[in-house]
């Protein structure tokens, strides 16, 4: 696995996204593009403090059979599309792995186990996690906050979401933000 890890729950993105792009075309009265996944990932990975360079990262979309397929976004399909695929630009080399649930496990608990295996590894400096916000968002924060400060300390974590309350072991970034440019609204517009 690579330094830097990206952990995202595909539901919540897809319907971040869904959501997102329904609102913002009302109000701005335009249609507006479809999300590029590597945009996105970009975007999300500047979040997370990659800066342009050599870096390499590990993107994980864990997903069960209601989130396999992204609705306002290109490629959509995580299996077949996005699964095993990576792309190169100037903030590095990004893989791209999809994780099923395959109705063996909740989506949720099968984030927190991935998330668990992640923490424990050595080699990672750098972890952005994208739990459903709205459903076990606190069970990660939780988890974070129980860990020893220095399990933590040699990674930089980032959480998106909306919970901005002050945590010792990471810090919060909104994943509106991302997803907005990803979307193709402007800085002005998104203020409006």
């Amino acid at each position: 696995m690579d330094e830097n890890v990206l952990l995202i729950d595909a539901f919540f993105l897809n319907t971040l996204i869904a959501s997102s792009k329904k609102l913002f075309e009302y109000k701005l009265n335009r249609k507006l593009n479809n999300v590029l996944i590597d945009e996105l990932i970009d975007y999300l990975a500047l979040d997370m403090g990659l800066r342009p360079g050599e870096n390499k990262c590990t993107v994980i979309f864990v997903y069960d059979a209601g989130s396999a397929v992204f609705e306002h976004c290109e490629p959509k399909d995580i299996e077949k599309e996005l699964n095993g695929k990576g792309f190169d630009d100037n903030i590095g080399s990004f893989v791209l792995l999809g994780a099923p649930t395959d109705n063996l496990i909740k989506r949720n608990d099968l984030f927190m186990n991935i998330m668990d295996v992640i923490l424990d590894l050595k080699e990672i400096k750098r972890v952005g996690l994208f739990p459903q916000g709205d459903d076990y968002d606190v069970d990660v924060c939780s988890k974070l906050d129980q860990m020893k400060s220095d399990d933590l300390s040699r990674m930089q974590l980032t959480l998106f979401g909306f919970n901005e309350e002050e945590h010792k072991n990471f810090h919060f970034s909104s994943p509106l933000f991302p997803i907005l440019q990803a979307l193709g609204v402007r800085g002005d517009e998104a203020d409006s």
